[in-house]
């Protein structure tokens, strides 16, 4: 049965479901099995999840659409990809940074 798209508890339960299905087993699983960052923030149904690694991002992919689909959810393929980002900086800067966290 469902509830009605657009109507007021639709957010609610949807939010609450999401709650179980997705950050809680992002928080007990998909953060154990990572060895860098992994973090995840949600609105309603829709979430960024940030990775150190490339490839635990790409098998974060994998693993969180067989989640969903346990519990009869996709992933909108449209809307979603992995994006690159890092702080660009050169040899110089990253052996000076790091000499500067040495001496505090």
């Amino acid at each position: 049965m469902g509830t009605p798209q657009g109507g007021i508890i639709s957010p609610i339960l949807g939010n609450i479901y999401l709650h179980f299905v997705l950050d809680e087993w992002f928080e007990k699983v998909v953060k154990r099995q990572t060895e860098g960052y992994a973090g995840i923030v949600r609105y309603a149904d829709d979430s960024v999840a940030c990775f150190q690694y490339k490839d635990e991002a790409e098998k974060y992919m994998r693993s969180v659409k067989k989640r969903l689909a346990k519990f009869g959810l996709e992933i909108s393929e449209e809307k979603t990809k992995i994006l690159e980002f890092r702080k660009i900086c050169t040899k110089k800067q990253e052996k000076t940074r790091k000499e500067e966290s040495r001496n505090i």
